[in-house]
C-alpha cells in the first residue's frame, strides 16, 4: 500500500492531515458568501485537497506533483498570505486578530513547513 514514502508513520500522518483538510474544505464551501472570489478559492482548495487525497490510493506518476501542489499551496502559501494580511491589518487599521485567526494561520504555516521537510526526507520517487 505504501509505495510513496519510506516511512509508514509519515504516510499515515500525511494521509490524516490531508483527509482533515479535505473535510474542512468541504465545510468551508458550504458557507454562504456573496464574494465570488471566495467561492472560487474554496472550490480550488477542495480540488487540491481531493487530488492529494486520491494520490494516496492511486499509482500514477503525477502523485508527487499533487502532493507538492498541496504542500506549497495549502500548507505554505495560504497561511503565509493570511499572516501577511494580518500584518497589514495591524499596521494600517491597528487591529490585532491574534485569538481569532493569527495563531491558527501560524500553526498551519509551521505544520506545512514541517510536513514539507518530512515529505522531502521520506518520499520515494520512481523513475518511469
Amino acid at each position: 500500500m505504501n509505495r510513496l514514502f519510506s516511512n509508514n508513520t509519515f504516510y499515515y500522518f500525511f494521509l490524516i492531515v490531508v483527509g482533515i483538510n479535505f473535510l474542512g474544505s468541504i465545510g468551508g464551501i458550504s458557507k454562504e458568501t456573496d464574494i465570488l472570489i471566495l467561492k472560487i478559492l474554496g472550490m480550488i482548495t477542495v480540488a487540491v485537497c481531493l487530488l492529494a487525497l486520491l494520490s494516496f490510493f492511486t499509482d500514477l506518476k503525477f502523485n508527487h506533483l499533487f502532493f507538492k501542489i498541496y504542500l506549497y499551496g495549502k500548507g505554505l502559501l495560504s497561511p503565509f498570505c493570511l499572516l501577511i494580511y494580518f500584518l497589514y491589518e495591524k499596521i494600517t487599521n491597528d487591529r490585532y486578530v491574534s485569538g481569532t485567526y493569527f495563531m491558527p494561520a501560524l500553526f498551519r504555516l509551521v505544520l506545512g513547513f514541517v510536513m514539507l521537510v518530512l515529505y522531502n526526507k521520506y518520499k520515494i520517487e520512481k523513475n518511469r
